[in-house]
Parts: structure tokens; sequence; C-alpha cells
């Protein structure tokens, strides 16, 4: 878990990004997580993944044009509807994320980010899955100056 942590810690160690995300309601991430797995797509085919929802097409246009006037989606006309398609990765948006995290509650601090990313694997993620982040992190090696 301490080389977990002392990687996060070199990896944050930058300072966080200056763009911020505007602010998302729930279906519209929603939305983006099916375009992140699924890729590019027309409102038609996006509402299929909003089935229980009992959503009109109209309602998944409209939430599709506000993500897409946010600049989280890029579109291109298909005949006579659009194709969407995230304009940010996943891993982006989150990156984002927790650099205003960062800002707003820890003045910056990437140790404010670390710390409570850490809280969190040791509180929710299992061993397995605590190995597998530790994995995905830069490695770093300690250098004698």
């Amino acid at each position: 878990m301490k080389e977990l942590y002392r990687g996060l810690s070199q990896w944050l160690g930058g300072k966080p990004s200056q763009h911020s995300l505007p602010a998302l309601g729930g279906r519209e991430i929603d939305v983006l997580k099916v375009l992140w797995q699924h890729g590019e797509l027309s409102a038609q085919e996006v509402l299929t993944f909003f089935a229980h929802e009992q959503l009109s097409l109209s309602t998944m246009q409209s939430t599709l044009e506000r993500l897409f006037r946010k600049n989280m989606l890029t579109r291109y006309k298909q005949g006579r509807s659009y194709r969407y398609a995230p304009a940010l990765s996943q891993s982006t948006v989150v990156s984002r994320l927790m650099g205003e995290i960062a800002n707003q509650l820890g003045n910056g601090e990437s140790q404010v980010i670390v710390s409570g990313f850490m809280s969190y694997i040791e509180g929710q993620a299992s061993k397995e899955e605590a190995k597998k982040l530790s994995h995905l992190l830069p490695s770093h090696e300690e250098k004698d100056d």
C-alpha cells in the first residue's frame, strides 16, 4: 500500500489541471458512461440503454445537446441525425475532477487527493484491486542525488 501511495504522490505531483469541468447532472453522467463504453452513437442508440427509464427521444436529444454545448461531446451529422462521441476520455474527466477537488478543498495540494484516495482504497478496494491499481501507476525509482 505504501508503494501505491508513493506512486500516486509522484504521479499527482504536478499542478492540477486548470481546465474545469461544467456541472453535470445525473442523466448527463449516465449518458457519458454509455458513450465511454460503447463509443460513437446516435440519440436513438443511446436511448436504447435507458429503456427502463421510459425516456422520449426528444429528452435524450436534449441531454446530448446539453453535453455538446458543455464541450463534453463531439458530433457530426449523418443523414438526418447526429452521431455523438465523448470529447474527453473518462480518465481525463476523473483527473480534472481530482484537480478541482484538490484546488477547492486542499488549496491545490495533491496530498489531499492522495490521502483521500488512499482512504477510499483501504476502505473499499480488495487487496487484488489495490494491487492492480499499483500496477497502473508509472514506476518511479528513487534517485540518490
